[in-house]
């Protein structure tokens, strides 16, 4: 197989140094390096027509950043609650040799609630803490009380006090759509 060429050791460290903070309650920067290593093998066997070095290094771009961010998506999944597993990465496995795939361990994305747990993460600190408590079912029992007007507090109104903010100051509605369209 053939060995990297300069410029692609250059852009794996330099990528590595950047997006090190995304994973490193899970990763040592040698250990990302590393994974671009494999990424860069995975390549090279997954297309061993690719010819052009320039071609080559776009699929080896894509692949690692793709890598990091399956990586981090992992690392901020497990800020909420979400206990990743250690297991073999498949699709790098093939690049590694038969003796080492079995010893080589990756944070796995396959938790069913992963995807939903770095929505929540990602959020704005008060929609994730009023995400955490709709998922958890805590304070969504019992009749909306009424208020000495005779009318009942809206959803809203609810959802504000579980989370602490004045309803008055904040708008839920507004805040979860802005949100969702940041997100799309």
């Amino acid at each position: 197989m053939t060995d990297m060429d300069t410029g692609a050791v250059r852009w794996l460290h330099k990528i590595a140094r950047q997006n090190y903070w995304r994973v490193e309650k899970f990763f040592e920067l040698d250990d990302l390096v590393q994974e671009g290593y494999y990424c860069y093998y995975y390549v090279r066997k997954r297309y061993p027509d690719a010819k052009d070095a320039a071609h080559i290094m776009q699929l080896f771009k894509l692949t690692y950043m793709c890598h990091i961010h399956d990586l981090a998506k992992g690392a901020c999944a497990s800020g909420t609650g979400w206990r990743p597993q250690l297991e073999t990465a498949a699709w790098l496995s093939s690049a590694c040799g038969p003796e080492d795939a079995a010893q080589r361990e990756r944070l796995s994305g396959s938790d069913a609630d992963a995807e939903m747990l770095a929505f929540v993460a990602d959020a704005p600190p008060t929609l994730s803490r009023l995400l955490r408590i709709l998922l958890a079912g805590d304070g969504l029992r019992g009749e909306l009380r009424q208020r000495t007007s005779g009318r009942r507090e809206s959803l809203n109104e609810r959802f504000c006090s579980l989370i602490g903010v004045n309803p008055r100051d904040f708008d839920l509605h507004e805040a979860l759509l802005n949100y969702l369209h940041g997100r799309a």
